[in-house]
């Protein structure tokens, strides 16, 4: 992704430096070895003047009064897990860390927020930014729940990336079409569960929302990313087969199929994934393959004997679906292989249930020709070809 992000006012030359050795006189002190930080005692007064930084490896713990000013900045280094306590306002914050940091109260930072090392939590609060810097997978916004969001203002037309995730990096994209306005994002990595089959959803959603400050914004663009493992083996991500997966939008308690709304996907083969999403509403979306190849009320039961059928589409340009049966529970492996015997891609792999099951296989950047796939169960192995159009 690589999106315009938010700008920060122009800043003047950083001329002073605080760090925790310059800090130990009133109103500010050290705290003990065993749980170091900078403590600003309760009645005391500090003021980060302007053109300076605070540079901190430590706890910053306001008890007092904390008040930044144009064009001062707080940087937070060091490897240890870090606090920014009561601290509700920031001119410019900068992680440059190894390791994760964290607020306990709703936050501002009027400039930028910069992100070059670390991760930030918001650990159930909000966090706003008038600017964004940086982002990427080891150093991001932590939106833990969807109660502590992070925002930041996105001019009209300007795609403004969201440098956020949870247990890993998935970032979003937003684009409004008209009004300048503040959007916030937060990651769900584990969605409610919806009227498509685990296996072909996506493991992640986006919560999405704006303060209306200029009404409407008419369509909105969103790039949704995420990674390799962060959906189910049959999550088919073609465009136009019976598999291909759509949009969903979290409505009144459910997952609603919204077709159309998802426009393209890019990224390489293995990942970081992007789909692109053109909606005229916000909320939460997330993506599903809606059907793994239509099963009748009549072949809901399980084979009497180990099936494989031929693959459909066939021949194929992007996925396809393999359906197999299984009589019993039992370990399965389905794989596709070259002509020659070398083996492509792995469908299925494990101990499943009896019943009927489908796969999804995409040739990607394959070459075009014929290809094999394997169905190996209880000492049995079947087997059918199955053609790429380039």
């Amino acid at each position: 992704m690589t999106p315009v992000r938010s700008h920060r006012p122009p800043r003047a030359l950083l001329l002073a430096t605080l760090t925790l050795g310059t800090l130990a006189a009133a109103p500010l002190h050290a705290s003990t070895p065993a749980a170091p930080a900078i403590v600003i005692d309760p009645g005391a007064n500090f003021v980060l003047g302007s053109n300076t930084r605070l540079v901190t490896p430590v706890n910053l713990i306001n008890r007092g009064a904390f008040t930044t000013t144009l064009y001062s900045e707080v940087i937070l280094t060091g490897t240890s897990a870090l606090l920014v306590s009561g601290v509700p306002i920031l001119d410019n914050l900068t992680l440059s860390m190894a390791g994760t940091a964290a607020i306990d109260v709703p936050t501002t930072i009027r400039s930028a927020l910069t992100l070059n090392s670390g991760i930030l939590s918001c650990a159930g609060h909000d966090l706003f930014a008038a600017g964004v810097l940086g982002g990427s997978a080891s150093s991001y916004v932590m939106t833990p729940d969807t109660l502590g969001r992070f925002g930041t203002t996105i001019s009209q037309y300007q795609p403004v990336l969201f440098p956020v995730g949870n247990s890993t990096y998935d970032p979003v994209t937003v684009q409004p079409q008209t009004n300048t306005d503040r959007f916030y994002v937060v990651v769900v990595d584990a969605p409610p569960a919806g009227p498509f089959p685990a296996s072909g959803a996506l493991h992640r959603a986006w919560q999405l929302s704006q303060a209306n400050l200029g009404g409407p914004n008419g369509v909105f663009t969103l790039g949704l990313q995420w990674n390799s493992g962060e959906s189910g083996s049959q999550f088919d991500r073609s465009f136009g087969m019976p598999t291909s997966a759509q949009a969903y939008d979290w409505e009144s308690g459910a997952w609603i199929a919204r077709p159309g709304v998802r426009t393209a996907e890019t990224g390489p083969q293995s990942g970081p994934y992007v789909d692109t999403l053109k909606t005229s509403t916000l909320g939460r979306w997330t993506l599903a393959s809606p059907a793994v190849l239509a099963v009748g009320p009549s072949d809901m039961s399980a084979p009497g004997t180990l099936a494989l059928e031929q693959n459909s589409p066939n021949p194929c340009v992007r996925a396809t679906g393999i359906r197999y049966g299984l009589p019993k529970r039992a370990d399965v492996s389905l794989a596709v292989y070259t002509v020659t015997g070398a083996r492509v891609a792995t469908l299925a792999q494990g101990e499943q249930e009896p019943g009927w099951h489908v796969a999804t296989f995409n040739p990607g950047r394959l070459p075009g020709g014929m290809y094999f796939y394997r169905l190996e169960s209880a000492g049995r192995t079947l087997s059918r070809k199955l053609i790429v159009v380039r």
